[in-house]
């Protein structure tokens, strides 16, 4: 991770293909430098430490809410303890299935700051893998939208079961976890606990659920917010992935632990070039994740405009990066590109 090697090669270097005379030991401790103390803190910790040092800094922006991370962490605590009111205990599985949404961000965090971990449901998912993914994760409680259906096709309340799961209920505009304290709760998570779940896309068979531990995410916040992006209080970073891809975790978490916003795109947002263009513009982002395809759209779209100004990071994956794409960037956007690619089946942060 952030690796670089440099190689030269001389005359008496041995031929292509030879490992010389250095033992596989000794190789091996060279490319993977792990001077850095390892970090003994967790998501929860480097969240609640944020809502302490900058409270009345704006955290969370969607489509209509804007709350700061005092705002914020008020209602994470408050969920948090509600979860905890229902049964969970460290490292239980809590599902999500919610849409993209203010919600979404509050939950997440929410179930990891009780000790939980979280696997993602997505709504639109037919109910057969919902249920196996739920089943297979073990998940103890599910956390749903206020419209998600009962059995009997009500909506749920919290005494229901949604995909045949104990559902809490979640929505800022009628918030139901009012009367549960809204301070931290600082409880003494292990960095070697479970964070979260996420299940491959099953294109090759049965879906498989990576574990994620808090201290592998700790130490990629690490080198992201510190070392790669050198994020700060000025940075806002573009949410619009679905939360079942390994990479919306970098598009949350990164702001929210050094001061920074995430800006939350509506749901099916993220389809719509001109949508993201306003946005990025108007919320004056700074970071994105796109795959090539997109990110060449919104090179199209863009041209002639400074709507892709305010960016300072661009990560593009999950697809072959041109020399002609990336050309293109170059001529248009004066900002870093980064272009990294990884399976959720082998997750970094499934330590």
């Amino acid at each position: 991770m952030g690796m670089v090697v440099s190689l030269r090669f001389e005359e008496s270097a041995p031929p292509a293909g030879s490992a010389g005379s250095a033992d596989p030991p000794t190789t091996l401790e060279g490319c993977n430098d792990v001077s850095l103390p390892a970090l003994t803190t967790t998501v929860a910790d480097l969240f609640t430490a944020q809502v302490r040092r900058s409270p009345d800094a704006p955290a969370l922006v969607a489509p209509g809410v804007r709350l700061t991370y005092a705002e914020l962490g008020a209602r994470v605590f408050q969920l948090a303890r509600a979860l905890r009111a229902r049964g969970l205990g460290p490292e239980d599985i809590v599902g999500i299935r919610l849409v993209r949404s203010a919600e979404m961000i509050v939950a997440v965090l929410a179930v990891m700051v009780a000790g939980g971990a979280f696997v993602p449901v997505e709504p639109s998912w037919p109910d057969q893998r919902r249920r196996r993914v739920l089943a297979d994760a073990r998940a103890r409680l599910i956390v749903t939208g206020p419209d998600a259906p009962t059995p009997s096709g009500g909506l749920v309340d919290s005494g229901g079961l949604v995909d045949g799961v104990p559902a809490v209920p979640v929505d800022l505009g009628a918030w139901a976890w009012g009367a549960e304290s809204p301070e931290p709760l600082d409880l003494p998570i292990p960095p070697a606990g479970l964070a979260y779940v996420i299940f491959t896309s099953g294109s090759t068979g049965t879906p498989k659920g990576a574990m994620i531990r808090h201290d592998a995410i700790a130490e990629r916040l690490r080198w992201q917010v510190t070392d790669l992006f050198a994020f700060g209080a000025d940075d806002a970073s573009l949410f619009k992935a679905p939360l079942s891809f390994d990479i919306s975790i970098n598009e949350i978490l990164p702001p929210l632990v050094c001061g920074g916003r995430v800006v939350v795109a509506e749901p099916d947002g993220e389809l719509d070039p001109g949508y993201l263009l306003d946005l990025i513009e108007g919320e004056r982002v700074t970071f994105v994740y796109l795959v090539s395809s997109m990110l060449d759209i919104l090179l199209e779209a863009a041209e002639g405009t400074p709507a892709l100004s305010s960016l300072r990071h661009v990560w593009c994956g999950g697809e072959v990066l041109t020399p002609a794409l990336f050309g293109r960037f170059r001529a248009q956007v004066d900002t870093a590109l980064y272009h990294g690619y990884g399976p959720g089946s082998r997750e970094d942060r499934s330590k």
